[in-house]
């Protein structure tokens, strides 16, 4: 499936959208799914992509996590002289 750029932002608006729902305002999918229909409406596929989402941030987000401190550790740590 190609994607056009503004196909493109609007899914990408979309799965940000959805994992605001789920990150800061700690809604579960279960309800994203019922009752945030207007996040959720515009995205084609199967039932399923708002748990697939969830999915894939459950094993990126420890990554992102251990690479961030990686990083803020090597450049943001400085030694006393």
């Amino acid at each position: 499936m190609r994607f056009t750029d503004e196909t493109h932002d609007m899914y990408v608006g979309k799965i940000r959208e959805i994992l605001d729902c789920m990150r800061n305002s700690q809604f579960e999918v279960p309800f994203i799914e019922t009752y945030r229909r207007e996040v959720v409406d515009k995205l084609d596929g199967d039932d399923n992509y708002v748990w697939q989402i969830y999915d894939w941030d459950e094993k990126v987000q420890p990554v992102c996590r251990f690479a961030f401190r990686g990083h803020k550790c090597r450049f943001g740590f400085k030694f006393p002289s």
